[in-house]
């Protein structure tokens, strides 16, 4: 199965009702489902703009950034589309939740998404496949 990874809270946030689009630069042509991983390395807690970091707040507590997992594997959403963001009408905290510049690409989800894990993994840069996870899994849980 595919996987992205995304910088923390991006990461968290696509798995609540808050973010139903990922922004990119580039268009994708992949549609089902994906795994959610949140790379190992944050950002700097001060490039969050107030708007976004409001939003955190309210979604995940005061303390968010030292509780969001990185590093891991943490849900799997369902692409259902893929549209320039000139063409995305969505709500406001969607729009504080990514980068709608023309020229940009929006990646909506459709069903809820699931949270998994966190299972520890080394992510990747774009889209990248995921063959072991299960394995990961059992040796987290401890399963032989």
């Amino acid at each position: 199965m595919k996987a992205i990874s995304l910088w923390q809270p991006w990461a968290s946030l696509w798995l609540t009702d808050r973010k139903r689009h990922e922004t990119r630069h580039y268009p994708t042509a992949h549609r089902g489902l994906l795994y959610v991983h949140a790379a190992k390395r944050p950002i700097r807690e001060s490039d969050l703009s107030p708007r976004l970091r409001a939003i955190c707040e309210d979604q995940f507590g005061g303390h968010f950034w030292k509780e969001l997992p990185f590093g891991a594997v943490i849900g799997i959403v369902n692409i259902a589309d893929c549209l320039p963001t000139e063409q995305v009408h969505t709500v406001p905290d969607d729009l504080a939740c990514g980068d709608f510049s023309p020229g940009r690409y929006a990646w909506r989800r459709s069903f809820s998404p699931t949270h998994i894990g966190p299972w520890p993994y080394k992510g990747l840069q774009s889209m990248w496949d995921i063959r072991d996870l299960d394995q990961v899994a059992n040796r987290v849980l401890k399963i032989l």
